[in-house]
């Protein structure tokens, strides 16, 4: 499988596949925008196998991140106007590579999410605790964990509160 350019640090992925014929002569085409823990060419065989796809797909981009959901997200969001289906785009590489380069690391939900999402996950695997036991230590479900370390829903006081006892973490409300 080709891949065309990777960029960034970090041990997960976002990704950018397409059909290399549909890039032929056209300035946006249909890209799959995805994320993955796992190298993208494992995880987009997986989907080939799946999917069955019926040509050799093309990897435009590789972004290596520390925080995956949350930069899939953000590049979802921006190029909502563009989405064919589910994380289908019409777009390029070059376009997703230009929403990381300016993405907005002091916007507040950017940073709300990295800070509090990637402190809570990076803090229960210091731990060594897993989602399930974190969850069963809060009271919570580990659906709510996993959704709050992606920085999906928006967090309780209550829920937040109870991660950062059990974590033994400290909060810190400062000035903008």
């Amino acid at each position: 499988m080709n891949v065309l350019k990777e960029i960034g640090t970090g041990k997960e992925y976002v990704y950018v596949y397409y059909n290399p014929k549909d890039r032929d002569n056209n300035v946006e085409w249909e890209c799959k925008i995805g994320k993955s823990v796992n190298h993208p060419i494992i995880r987009i065989q997986k989907q080939k196998i799946k999917t069955a796809f019926s040509y050799e797909p093309e990897i435009g981009l590789i972004i290596k991140v520390d925080n995956c959901g949350l930069l899939e997200r953000h590049i979802h969001t921006t190029l909502a106007s563009s989405k064919i289906r589910n994380e289908w785009f019409k777009t390029n590489p070059t376009i997703v590579e230009n929403c990381f380069w300016n993405l907005d690391y002091n916007s507040e939900n950017i940073l709300s999410g990295i800070d509090l999402g990637f402190s809570i996950r990076k803090r229960r695997e210091e731990l060594n605790l897993t989602q399930v036991e974190l969850a069963k230590l809060c009271g919570l479900r580990q659906a709510t964990i996993s959704r709050v370390e992606k920085g999906v829903d928006d967090i309780t006081m209550d829920t937040l509160m109870s991660l950062i006892e059990h974590l033994n973490l400290k909060l810190s409300i400062t000035p903008q």
